[in-house]
């Protein structure tokens, strides 16, 4: 099996496990949308693939409330409501 169709399977297998009802409900609790929606299931399917490949090709991309990383081989995928970091200015 290629590198790539591996990772394209890792790809697949973190995108069936992952529960985009839970950030799709989240997400309509808090009242946060995309461009004035509430996102479909599938539509966070799509961008969560989405920044997953790019993912793989930058090691860091986060979009629309998700983060993907590729880092020392590892494909992770999180889905943030809150985030800081000592950096912020007020």
């Amino acid at each position: 099996m290629s590198k790539m169709a591996d990772l394209d399977l890792r790809i697949e297998d973190i995108l069936n496990t992952f529960d985009f009802n839970k950030v799709r409900g989240v997400m309509e609790f808090l009242g946060e949308d995309w461009e004035g929606a509430l996102p479909s299931v599938e539509d966070l399917r799509i961008e969560a693939r989405y920044i997953l490949e790019k993912a793989i090709e930058c090691e860091y991309v986060a979009s629309g409330g998700f983060i993907a990383r590729f880092d020392v081989g590892k494909l992770s995928l999180v889905y943030v409501i809150e985030e800081i970091d000592e950096s912020y200015e007020s």
